[in-house]
């Protein structure tokens, strides 16, 4: 089964028991957003995930981990994976599916 986490569509929002933002449950020790720091009601939060410096981390983070990804035909419903696994193996290891 492949689908695409929140985080590369950009269809949801985790926050910690703080209400700190995080790009993924597994990566709650680096929110990207701090309650009462980044913004501390609903329109500061609004401004706050759409300023420059966020849709830059989202920028960093989501990019292709390999150009074989975006050739594939699956892409559009994988991303090229979890981002976390990105961060821990050689692509090598996880590439299921080459279409070159």
């Amino acid at each position: 089964m492949t689908s695409i986490c929140q985080m590369h569509e950009k269809k949801g929002l985790i926050f910690d028991t703080n209400g700190d933002i995080l790009l993924c449950n597994s990566l709650y020790d680096y929110p990207y957003g701090k309650y009462g720091k980044d913004y501390s009601n609903y329109d500061e939060l609004f401004e706050y995930i759409n300023s420059d410096s966020v849709v830059d981390i989202y920028k960093k983070i989501l990019r292709s981990p390999s150009k074989v990804c975006k050739i594939c035909d699956s892409f559009e419903n994988c991303a090229g994976g979890c981002v976390l696994l990105w961060f821990s193996y050689k692509f090598e290891e996880l590439i299921t599916k080459k279409n070159i």
